[in-house]
């Protein structure tokens, strides 16, 4: 658990312990949503698709960037939420 930690500290971090694992063990990646508020998508995107190639011999499943409850709903992250979201399955389903 890495708490208010972008995609860059959750992969990075995790590295270490993930290089023991095999094809019988799977890993969960979720979080991201400081990418998004920091209009970084991109740069989301580029970590996640590092990790997943670094680690094929890991089953990794990626979660979408949870929804920020704590914020007003009609405030721009919410929206940008929901854009990363989409563009993040778009992406993984395509495989790139």
């Amino acid at each position: 658990m890495k708490w208010g930690a972008n995609r860059e500290v959750i992969v990075n971090t995790s590295t270490k312990i993930i290089e023991k694992l095999t094809k019988m063990d799977v890993v969960v990646v979720w979080g991201g949503t400081r990418d998004v508020g920091r209009k970084e998508m991109e740069k989301g995107f580029h970590h996640i698709k590092n990790f997943v190639e670094n680690h094929r011999p890991t089953n990794v499943i990626v979660m979408g960037v949870p929804c920020r409850y704590d914020l007003e709903p009609k405030l721009w992250v919410s929206d940008e939420v929901n854009v990363y979201n989409r563009k993040l399955k778009k992406k993984t389903l395509r495989g790139t």
